[in-house]
């Protein structure tokens, strides 16, 4: 071996070893918990979910009682708000037991205003998640949510006009197009990256008036009962607003609707106005995509 190679291993031998490090205090401290936090896997975030509702029963109703189904579509803009789009259908509306009790026993009818009935609309209210979490199950992970929301839209609505009785069954007027406000609350859970359920519980909250009914006001409706009074009524007359049509010919039956007239007409005198609520139970199904 060289002088030169003999220095060299002379030196690495008696080097000392690297000092080790001094411990980390965060790591020692008994105060100190690190968690390991995991990106979801499955982001809300810019993602569309569809949800059907097929089976809506009011609750808590007074003089009316809606049996409905909702389709609900919600874009996700974060993970914590939404917005929402929902058109409904009422495929059920009719006077409720106690309005049909108080009918047949004392002969009092509800107040015009108060008997007002939706048959569709169409809402939209943003949607925020102020509350979020997730669990094992399954054999998965289930996350969850809680979900409040608040908006306003537009529905149809109708008034019952004759009973449903011997002579035939019930016959219904329209009353228009009008603002419906909504809110409600419930929870979302998701099962894996795409189906959803939803419980929650929601007010369609709109405004009874009846001052048309099949488009007819009350000098319309005047004109109709005296062309009923001379013989049938024709239709002519009339503002351009006015449906004569809904009062001619027979419901099933055999019952003839131009006795209609004159129970619009007193519904329509009778004026006022009131606030109505269709609170509902929406349970529904849902996929997110």
């Amino acid at each position: 071996m060289s002088v030169l190679g003999a220095i060299v291993l002379v030196t690495a031998l008696g080097a000392s070893p690297e000092p080790t490090p001094p411990p980390d205090p965060l790591t020692t401290s008994p105060n100190v918990q690190f968690r390991v936090l995991e990106p979801k896997p499955f982001p809300d975030a810019l993602r569309h979910e569809l949800t059907l509702q097929p089976f809506v029963p009011q609750v808590g109703s007074t003089f009316t009682t809606h049996w409905l189904s909702s389709f609900t579509y919600t874009f996700h803009a974060t993970e914590w708000l939404g917005l929402r789009l929902q058109p409904f259908w009422v495929w059920h509306a009719a006077r409720s037991r106690f309005s049909s009790e108080l009918l047949s026993r004392v002969r009092q009818d509800a107040a015009a205003p108060s008997s007002v009935m939706l048959q569709w609309g169409v809402v939209a209210a943003p949607e925020w998640s102020p509350v979020r979490g997730k669990f094992a199950a399954f054999g998965g992970i289930v996350r969850y949510g809680l979900v409040i929301f608040a908006g306003a839209g537009v529905g149809s609505t109708e008034i019952e006009l004759k009973i449903a009785d011997s002579s035939g069954p019930a016959t219904y007027g329209s009353t228009g197009l009008r603002m419906v406000a909504t809110g409600g609350a419930g929870f979302r859970m998701q099962f894996g990256d795409r189906w959803t359920v939803r419980l929650e519980v929601q007010d369609l909250i709109h405004w009874g008036s009846v001052s048309r009914i099949n488009g007819c006001d009350a000098a319309d409706l005047q004109i109709l009962d005296d062309q009923r009074a001379a013989g049938g009524i024709t239709g002519s007359g009339v503002s351009g607003q006015c449906n004569a049509r809904a009062f001619q010919g027979t419901a099933s039956g055999g019952y003839d609707r131009s006795n209609d007239v004159g129970i619009a007409q007193a519904k329509v005198n009778e004026g006022g106005t009131d606030t109505l609520h269709v609170v509902g139970v929406y349970l529904g199904f849902g996929v997110q995509l």
